[in-house]
């Protein structure tokens, strides 16, 4: 869906973050390709993976994407 109003959203409150930090980071589910195509359209740089563990014990693979302040 996404639309203009998501991104100027998303815009904002990045903006809002940067007044407190240098950046900021997204932990996204591998496997989530829509999330991560979203991440990479406004900017965000992949940056690692994650073997996080779901409460289950089973294994949630995780990127982390990256946004810096201009």
């Amino acid at each position: 869906m996404g639309g203009a109003w998501n991104r100027e959203l998303k815009f904002l409150m990045l903006d809002h973050a940067f007044i407190y930090v240098s950046r900021v980071l997204f932990h996204v589910g591998e496997g989530n390709l829509r999330s991560r195509r979203a991440m990479e359209k406004i900017g965000a740089k992949l940056s690692g993976r994650l073997e996080r563990t779901k409460p289950d014990g089973s294994p949630d693979p995780t990127v982390v994407y990256e946004i810096r302040a201009l």
